[in-house]
């Protein structure tokens, strides 16, 4: 049994994420972590999803310290640290003789990289993130409430899997780059195009971020349209030009 578990996640202010990365202690990432907007805690006490702003963030870290168990998806290099640039934490939570389950490493210790939670969320629960990389900066109130939510309850879906059995748990071949860990909003204006691999019929890919230098003046406009795109298939790696018609 998990015992009393708790899964949270932050939505911070924008970040110079290269220079974050690049401080090696928790002293160092802290003094260089964003502002929090938001965060969202799921307990499984009460079986119910809680939210918090500035105001009342400190009862959300009360409730994340009174739980044997705290799970999140890079929290231990990210979360945790801005947590403690607030003033909220003053150092990791593992050192608060608490249990941290930290899914992101725990996968990156069998595979030997990472993933992002939205790679994963894509190949277990058929899913995707509500929200990626830079436009959450551009939503507020009770749409950044939702999104950050919608984090914490497929990283507690995953959790459950990792529960069960952590080798059940789906991970991307390494050679699918797209499925790579990184901080990049890599969508595009492709609501309109079809989806799939027009060679083996696999749904499994995604669209790729475009090289505008390298397109045509007619592909330009029709990418900038959103009528022109191009499918990245992650089983056969074969790339499908997409039109609308």
């Amino acid at each position: 049994m998990a015992g009393h578990y708790v899964v949270y996640d932050i939505e911070t202010e924008l970040i110079d994420i290269k220079n974050f990365n690049n401080q090696n202690s928790f002293e160092s990432r802290a003094n260089h972590a964003p502002k929090i907007r938001a965060m969202v805690i799921y307990s499984s006490l009460t079986n119910e999803y809680s939210s918090y702003t500035l105001e009342d963030i400190r009862n959300g870290i009360t409730l994340l310290l009174n739980a044997k168990t705290i799970v999140s998806y890079n929290g231990e290099h990210f979360d945790e640290p801005v947590l403690a640039k607030a003033g909220l934490i003053d150092k990791p939570f593992s050192e608060y003789s608490i249990q941290t389950i930290d899914l992101l490493h725990e996968l990156e210790k069998i595979h030997g990289f990472k993933a992002s939670l939205d790679a994963l969320v894509k190949l277990n629960l058929g899913e995707k993130k509500h929200t990626k990389g830079r436009k959450l900066t551009e939503i507020v109130g009770d749409e950044l409430i939702e999104a950050c939510k919608s984090d914490v309850r497929q990283t507690k879906r995953l959790y459950e899997l990792y529960l069960k059995d952590i080798s059940s748990i789906k991970y991307p071949n390494k050679r699918q780059r797209r499925y790579r860990y990184d901080y990049d909003d890599v969508s595009g204006p492709f609501d309109h195009l079809s989806r799939g691999c027009k060679e083996c019929g696999s749904s499994y890919g995604d669209f790729v971020e475009e090289d505008i230098e390298e397109m045509t003046e007619g592909q330009m406009a029709e990418y900038m349209a959103g009528t022109w795109g191009e499918w990245y298939c992650f089983d056969c790696f074969h790339l499908t030009y997409k039109e609308m018609v």
